[in-house]
């Protein structure tokens, strides 16, 4: 399974509740940093779940900063609202 694949899945996952913010946001500080293609794919599948309902803009706005922030290496922890 491809990195955007796991993460659609982990979107997907927490659209139907089954996979809370906390979990999600603690899922992708376990990925880590990926590639700049990789990231962009992500931004993409991203952008991809708010069109399809599976996220709201507020949460797709907190998942591309958690994403932003661990390809910068910021240490600072994203909190959920």
């Amino acid at each position: 399974m491809t990195t955007s694949a796991q993460l659609a899945g982990l979107l997907a996952a927490y659209s139907q509740g089954k996979l809370s913010l906390s979990e999600l946001l603690t899922r992708l500080n376990q990925r880590g940093a990926t590639s700049a293609e990789q990231h962009t794919a992500d931004l993409s599948t991203i952008q991809h779940a708010m069109k399809s309902g599976l996220l709201d803009e507020r949460i797709q706005r907190l998942v591309v900063g958690k994403l932003q922030q661990l390809q910068s290496g910021a240490t600072t922890q994203i909190a959920p609202p």
